[in-house]
């Protein structure tokens, strides 16, 4: 089964990074702790660093991962340790819904009213909200931050 995540409401640029590398990641800030528990009874393994939250969710018997304070790449890499997963930017999702992200042709892009730039080859749309996506600039810092979590990753497995 493919791991999903919900994720509490301080980890918003966790969520966000989820999504870009693949994984399915509900992120809705107005959810309380009990709604966070309902969803990962439904399947869902939930992300907190409220260590109270951590503790009832393992008492009702939830996947729960309390996640450890520091920078995002530190973040990512603990998920990933925990669960033997590994970044999926190639099967990225919309970071600002969690849609599914598919291809569509520029010129239907910029009949939309986006200005693409010359230099871009392909575009991908969010099912969901209709955001569009290239690969402009931050594409390096993505490949960078992908190239990072790998390494380090497989230097904890040796």
């Amino acid at each position: 089964m493919e791991s999903r995540f919900v994720v509490d409401s301080m980890l918003g640029k966790l969520a966000r990074w989820l999504r870009i590398l693949g994984y399915s990641t509900i992120y809705d800030p107005k959810l309380n702790d009990d709604g966070l528990i309902e969803k990962a009874k439904e399947g869902w393994i939930l992300l907190t660093s409220d260590e109270e939250l951590s503790g009832r969710a393992f008492r009702d018997g939830v996947k729960v991962i309390k996640i450890e304070h520091g920078d995002i790449t530190s973040q990512l890499i603990q998920v990933f340790k925990t669960l033997n997963l590994t970044p999926k930017p190639e099967e990225a999702r919309c970071s600002l819904c969690n849609g599914l992200l598919v291809e569509i042709d520029i010129d239907e892009a910029e009949k939309k009213g986006y200005n693409i730039p010359p230099t871009v080859q392909t575009v991908w749309e969010c099912v969901e909200c209709g955001h569009l996506y290239w690969k402009g600039s931050h594409w390096d810092n993505i490949n960078r931050v992908v190239r990072e979590i790998n390494s380090r990753l497989v230097r904890s497995d040796s």
